[in-house]
């Protein structure tokens, strides 16, 4: 492949190459030799926050893909470009659609002649959604149910694939269907997500990608900060005397292939997350082998 490159282009290639091979064993050896963080310790330099920023990039960036092919999914089905060739998850909403029953809009709340709390179901009769506009289901049972249609808004729960944590986000009627009043029937609530869906590639390259990049980087020197705290604790208590540039360095090498595989594991066989923190722990005793060889070399001097 080099042969068909310009010599202007060549070096940069060969370069990325190098640093590439170099990021992947480190990442290797961070999980299989305590060696490693004997060199990390005693040869290294700087604070380890461009590592982790470049395993923490490539991963985020991954996971961000996954996002964005689901999205041009669901676009591709609302749009009906693809009618004919659904996925399995297009299809369950293609069968969770089918049982809405025309649902009268005023341009900001919706309206039912039905009065008991309507629920639909995906393909695995799994409750998914509930038209609730009395508000007659009880906090359990809401707790349940990812969409919640109530009178005047949307409410969808929302589970953190890396920690499992629930938030709930309230999304207008009016930001979807418009302010128009209208019966919103299977085919206007198709046209109408398809409408958004055409906008959301772009917003979400320009402005959700950067913004779920530098979150979890940031989230992530947040949750190693314990540790730092631990490692540094526990080497001037107990030796080897480390400085904080040292401590955080140390860590942060330690924690790049649970960084690196936590979204990607979450997304592809969340069954095996528990892998992530085995990793880490294994990770982290390798560390704190090194320290206590490292502990015995200087009360040999």
């Amino acid at each position: 492949m080099n042969s068909q490159l310009s010599p202007e282009v060549q070096p940069f290639f060969l370069r990325l190459n190098g640093s590439l091979n170099a990021l992947f064993s480190q990442l290797w050896l961070s999980i299989s030799s305590v060696n490693f963080y004997h060199d990390v310790y005693k040869n290294y330099r700087g604070y380890g926050v461009k590592y982790l920023f470049t395993i923490s990039f490539i991963s985020s960036v991954l996971y961000c893909l996954f996002i964005f092919n689901y999205i041009s999914t669901l676009r591709d089905f609302f749009a009906a470009r693809a009618p004919q060739n659904l996925s399995y998850e297009t299809e369950n909403i293609e069968y969770i659609l089918q049982q809405l029953p025309n649902i009268d809009y005023d341009g900001r709340k919706i309206s039912l002649d039905e009065e008991q709390p309507i629920y639909l179901y995906d393909k695995n009769n799994s409750k998914v959604a509930a038209i609730d506009i009395k508000n007659q289901l009880g906090y359990y049972e809401r707790a349940k149910i990812p969409i919640i249609f109530s009178k005047d808004k949307i409410i969808v729960q929302v589970i953190e694939v890396t920690d499992k944590k629930k938030s709930d986000f309230n999304i207008e009627y009016s930001m979807i269907f418009g302010t128009i009043a209208k019966v919103l029937t299977n085919e206007v609530i198709k046209k109408d997500f398809a409408n958004i869906l055409s906008r959301v590639p772009k917003v979400f390259i320009y402005i959700i990608m950067p913004v779920i990049i530098l979150f979890r980087f940031i989230t992530i020197l947040f949750e190693k900060s314990f540790i730092v705290i631990l490692v540094y604790l526990l080497t001037n208590f107990f030796g080897p005397k480390s400085s904080m540039q040292t401590s955080i360095r140390i860590v942060l090498f330690s924690s790049g292939v649970p960084v690196l595989l936590q979204p990607i594991v979450s997304i592809l066989a969340p069954e095996f997350k528990e892998l992530i923190f085995l990793l880490q722990m294994f990770a982290n005793l390798l560390l704190f082998v090194a320290l206590l060889q490292i502990k015995k070399e200087v009360n040999k001097l």
